[in-house]
């Protein structure tokens, strides 16, 4: 009722209490995503940056995970190593606590900010704080029960679920369609469309219907001398291009690119297109929540 509990073991002190502090993180939405070798450059007025509210709870998290403590040590006659990492319920709770009322002061705010907000871009962008806002909270959530001795979540504020069905109603009426060019062209708009779902957008492919944003991509890319025959590595690159569907004027452009290796020749530069796809998803919402756009 006190403390969470891990235990590794490995051939020495160091890598036990590592394999033992990773198995408290088990129990937590903490995740490490792989990463590509990439590099980005933007070009966009007023686009600025940000980061994901995700990063938030990632942080929170891992701030939660620095009070683990190796409580023992001990050896077996075969030399092996064991470590016993603990966690400190209380403790713990506090800076989930102090992090779940931190996300309920944002849903306020972003809340009211979206009652006062005209205009189909102001409100989508308020909408999309805010259910971004309930995500992470719920993914804190879940922390906060896995260390409570009684299993419990706090619960969200009481208009919560009002706000975020205005939130979701301002999404939806925006309308953003996708437009893929080049190189595995139908892969990248499915996972640029995919990827803006993850973030809250509704996004389709290009058809005959009115769209209030229009995102162009085009991808190019080649494959790279193999460095041996398990791994086959390809170079790809990705160009965007956001525009007003009513106008057609561009507000953003930004271009990726990466590499990546698939022991499938055929797939390497098919999963390098698709990881910057998913990238740019991320940028994409980025520019919509960070960028004034015109409502005109």
């Amino acid at each position: 009722s006190a403390y969470i509990l891990g235990i590794g073991e490995a051939y020495s002190e160091g890598k036990a209490a590592d394999k033992a502090r990773t198995e408290i993180a088990k129990s937590f939405s903490l995740s490490l995503s792989a990463k590509t070798k990439t590099s980005a450059r933007e070009s966009s007025d007023g686009s600025g940056s940000s980061q994901d509210v995700s990063d938030e709870v990632r942080t929170s998290t891992a701030k939660v995970l620095d009070g683990v403590e190796i409580a023992q040590y001990w050896k077996d006659e075969k030399g092996t190593h064991y470590a016993l990492a603990v966690l400190n319920r209380d403790r713990s709770l506090k800076i989930l606590k102090d992090k779940l009322d931190e996300f309920d002061r944002e849903f306020k705010d972003t809340s009211e900010n979206l009652a006062k907000a005209e205009g189909k871009f102001s409100r989508l962008k308020h909408a999309l704080m805010l259910v971004q806002t309930a995500k992470s909270r719920k993914k804190t959530n879940a922390d906060y029960r896995i260390l409570n001795p009684e299993g419990k979540s706090l619960p969200a504020p009481a208009a919560s679920n009002e706000a975020l069905g205005t939130a979701r109603k301002a999404i939806s009426a925006l309308a953003i369609q996708v437009e893929a060019a080049g190189p595995e062209s139908e892969a990248v708009a499915t996972r640029l469309i995919d990827g803006l779902s993850d973030y809250g957008l509704k996004a389709t492919e290009k058809n005959s219907k009115p769209a209030d944003i229009l995102i162009e991509a085009k991808t190019g890319g080649e494959m790279l001398p193999p460095e041996n025959l398990m791994y086959f590595w390809a170079k790809g690159s990705i160009s965007v291009k956001m525009s007003y569907g009513a106008t057609g004027d561009v507000f953003t452009r930004f271009e990726d690119s990466g590499q990546q290796a698939s022991g499938d020749p055929e797939q390497a530069l098919a999963e390098t297109l698709k990881a910057l796809a998913a990238k740019s998803a991320g940028r994409i919402y980025q520019i919509v929540t960070t960028s004034e756009l015109s409502d005109e």
